[in-house]
């Protein structure tokens, strides 16, 4: 799988590394992705559309509240692949997939800090509040600023700037179970 596994001619395989200047330019890329395909879905969906992403966000911050952070963290997920989906754009879909298979275990990490995974709640109930004023500037720059900040996280975790606790081990490996 391209980015994610280093073949070596007689030796095998091993997973890749990542540096956090990778991290960073990874997620300054998805932030754009996910502006432009905000901007988009915002122009094409429809009411009922709007409405199964809104019942989304209610499910994630239900999932919040409860400390359910691995289901809160897919549901995540699955909101942002969804917007992009709503784009309505293949290219930018691909292009969105292979990033985010390639990000997404160390995203784990940025949500292992309480006071992150705070501020990525009340981002997206500012971007959703956006979306729902059909405020399509405002909603597109939230949400960039948003996937920003969870990249200069990561990017923070990966050079080492902030440690590992064995509970953010655990998180991250529960995705391969």
């Amino acid at each position: 799988v391209e980015g994610l596994v280093d073949f070596y001619p007689n030796r095998g395989a091993v997973v890749s590394t990542i540096s956090a200047e990778e991290v960073v330019q990874q997620f300054e890329v998805l932030a754009n992705l996910e502006r432009v395909a905000l901007e988009l879905a915002m122009a094409r969906m429809s009411p009922a559309d709007l409405a199964r992403l809104n019942r989304m966000h209610d499910r994630m911050i239900d999932l919040y509240e409860a400390k359910q952070r691995r289901e809160c963290f897919q549901k995540d997920f699955d909101i942002h692949n969804r917007i992009v989906a709503l784009s309505g754009n293949p290219v930018l879909r691909d292009m969105h997939a292979g990033l985010m298979t390639r990000s997404r275990r160390v995203r784990y990490f940025a949500l292992h800090s309480k006071s992150r995974w705070s501020e990525a709640m009340s981002e997206h109930q500012a971007f959703m509040q956006a979306v729902n004023d059909k405020d399509v500037q405002r909603a597109s720059m939230l949400m960039r600023d948003h996937v920003l900040r969870t990249g200069f996280l990561v990017g923070e975790f990966v050079s080492g700037r902030i440690d590992a606790s064995p509970d953010m081990l655990s998180l991250a490996d529960q995705d391969n179970d």
